[in-house]
């Protein structure tokens, strides 16, 4: 995330509040994972905040590279397995269900591929002008360019679902990564999930829409 790692621990503390109403407000068990997003985004963002204080404070620099493995683990591996799942949950229209297990088997194979790419190549984290720049040597030296796949997992999983409110949240999420894209495109992975988390509670919209049906 941008900015520093008291944004970092603040927004996270937040989200995980906004999750636990989430879950709490969700009335059968189908809705909680999707309700679950925002306490995820949480923790993602409170381990980008220890990244922040290893890369700013010698006494902790051996937090580093564990913060940042935990970061990507949410950020790379974590996303593209769990949003597809969550929104498929939620599904009661058999066709668009079906099409949901095909994005969340798209979204399972993203996440071994890129997790593989996390373990197996050496990853770093550089803090440049306020934000905290990914170097990932897997993107380089692994076969193939997995972003489609990923942006199938996690965005358009949303346009899939029958669900109200759903295409607000694909919606708020696409528009936060073109914006990330287009003005802090060597930050991406940071600030994209930086917006992506602020635009979560927007679940407790859909869980509530979810429970008045």
């Amino acid at each position: 995330m941008c900015f520093s790692a008291t944004a970092s621990f603040v927004l996270g503390s937040a989200l995980i509040a906004a999750g636990s109403v989430a879950v709490k407000k969700a009335k059968a068990p189908k809705l909680i994972p999707f309700a679950g997003i925002p306490m995820i985004f949480g923790i993602q963002q409170i381990s980008e905040g220890f990244v922040w204080i290893a890369l700013q404070t010698e006494t902790y620099a051996h937090w580093k590279h564990p913060s940042i493995l935990v970061f990507l683990l949410f950020a790379q591996v974590v996303w593209p397995a769990y949003v597809p799942f969550a929104i498929r949950m939620m599904e009661e229209k058999q066709v668009r269900k079906t099409a949901l297990s095909i994005i969340t088997g798209i979204g399972v194979g993203v996440a071994i591929y890129l997790g593989i790419g996390i373990f197996f190549y050496p990853n770093d984290a550089n803090a440049k002008a306020y934000h905290i720049q990914y170097e990932l040597s897997s993107q380089k030296e692994m076969l193939f360019n997995s972003q489609v796949f990923y942006f199938t997992a996690t965005v358009v999983s949303a346009f899939v679902s029958s669900r109200k409110g759903m295409i607000l949240f694909g919606s708020s999420i696409l528009v936060s990564m073109i914006i990330s894209l287009i003005y802090f495109n060597p930050y991406v992975i940071s600030v994209w999930c930086f917006f992506a988390a602020l635009l979560s509670v927007i679940v407790l919209y859909v869980v509530m829409k979810a429970n008045s049906k």
